[in-house]
C-alpha cells in the first residue's frame, strides 16, 4: 500500500512540475496535452488499488470504476484524435454501470444494484443501436421483441 501511495504521489508530482514549467517557460506542452487523461485515471486506479488491497469499504469501487473505465475511454479518445467520440460517447453511461456491477459484485450482492445497472446497459445498448440503425427501424424491432414476449411469456 505504501508503494503504490509513493508511486502516485511521485507521479502526480512529476506530471505537476511539469506541467508548472510548461506554463512558466511557454515551452511547447503536446506532451501534457496528451496525459491530461491521467488526471482521472489515475484516481480511479487508486480507489481500485485501495479497495483490493484492503478489502475494505468496497464503496471506492463505484468511483474507481467510474474513473477507470472514463480515464481509459480518454485515453483512447486521444490516440484517437477523438474521431470516435460520436459512437464512444455511451460509454459515460456503463462507467456508471460498471461502477454499480463492481460493487454489486464485491459488496453484499444486493439485488436493489442490478435495476440501475441493467436499466444504465440497457439505455447505453439503446443509444448504440441507435447510432448504426434509424430511429422508425430501431422502433419496429423493438415492437416487434415486446409483441414477442408477451406472446410467449408464461402466464
Amino acid at each position: 500500500m505504501r508503494t503504490l501511495q509513493f508511486l502516485i504521489g511521485f507521479l502526480l508530482i512529476l506530471i505537476g512540475g511539469f506541467s508548472l514549467i510548461t506554463y512558466t517557460f511557454h515551452l511547447n506542452n503536446e506532451l501534457i496535452h496528451h496525459l491530461w487523461f491521467l488526471c482521472v485515471l489515475i484516481p480511479g486506479l487508486y480507489f481500485e488499488m485501495n479497495y483490493f488491497q484492503t478489502k475494505k469499504n468496497p464503496g471506492q469501487l463505484v468511483p474507481g470504476g467510474i474513473l477507470t473505465v472514463i480515464g481509459l475511454l480518454f485515453c483512447f479518445e486521444i490516440l484517437t484524435e477523438w474521431h470516435y467520440s460520436s459512437y464512444t460517447w455511451p460509454v459515460y453511461l456503463l462507467a456508471v454501470a460498471f461502477g454499480l456491477l463492481q460493487l454489486y459484485s464485491y459488496d453484499h450482492k444486493d439485488k436493489g444494484l442490478l435495476i440501475p445497472i441493467t436499466i444504465l446497459c440497457f439505455i447505453s445498448l439503446l443509444f448504440y443501436v441507435q447510432l448504426f440503425i434509424s430511429s422508425s427501424l430501431l422502433l419496429a424491432i423493438c415492437l416487434i421483441i415486446i409483441g414477442l414476449y408477451i406472446l410467449f411469456q408464461k402466464r
